[in-house]
């Protein structure tokens, strides 16, 4: 029987982290096949998202994409202070972990996704219902789309779904760029 290339169980090992930064978003961890194996909510404490972030890198070459957001215009400086302050510290929390990232913007993955942009008719919250709805269709087996009382919990972690699996199909070539 023929022995598998170093490159190929190396990439069969493979993990890919998608973060969703923000209060409201969060983080998911899928492997190769395309299995959510890992999902959080965004962690508030510092120390915890390290130790978070750290505990995934156990055994496992991840991949990280982060998705690249900035203030929005009518944010308020303390808004868009804060916002700044907590995406720097998700990053640092990346580089301390030692984690191999780069950054997407929202468009760019839900282009690697076949997911139309946000319509000028759509709301937000219509918007943030289609993505949910896409990572339901993409990953029926998470059994957070069936706990009761969980809404919240899902629109929390459903872009950091479909950010995990753009990062799989960008890093396996799934999708061509």
């Amino acid at each position: 029987m023929p022995s598998v290339p170093n490159n190929v169980k190396d990439q069969l090992k493979a993990h890919y982290l998608g973060i969703d930064p923000g209060k409201s978003g969060g983080m998911a961890l899928c492997n190769y096949n395309g299995r959510v194996i890992d999902y959080t909510p965004m962690i508030a404490s510092d120390y915890d998202l390290v130790e978070y972030l750290k505990d995934l890198t156990l055994n496992r070459g991840i991949k990280c994409v982060l998705e690249r957001v900035h203030s929005m215009p009518g944010e308020g400086h303390v808004g868009a202070f804060s916002f700044g302050e907590n995406y720097g510290k998700l990053q640092m929390a990346i580089v301390a972990a030692k984690i191999p990232y780069e950054k997407v913007t929202p468009r760019v993955w839900q282009k690697g996704l076949g997911i139309q942009s946000k319509s000028k008719a759509e709301t937000k919250p219509q918007f943030k219902e289609r993505l949910r709805q896409k990572s339901q269709e993409l990953f029926p087996d998470l059994p957070i789309w069936t706990r009761p009382k969980s809404l919240g919990i899902q629109r929390q972690i459903c872009d950091a779904v479909l950010i995990a699996e753009y990062a799989r199909r960008k890093y396996t070539g799934i999708i061509k760029e």
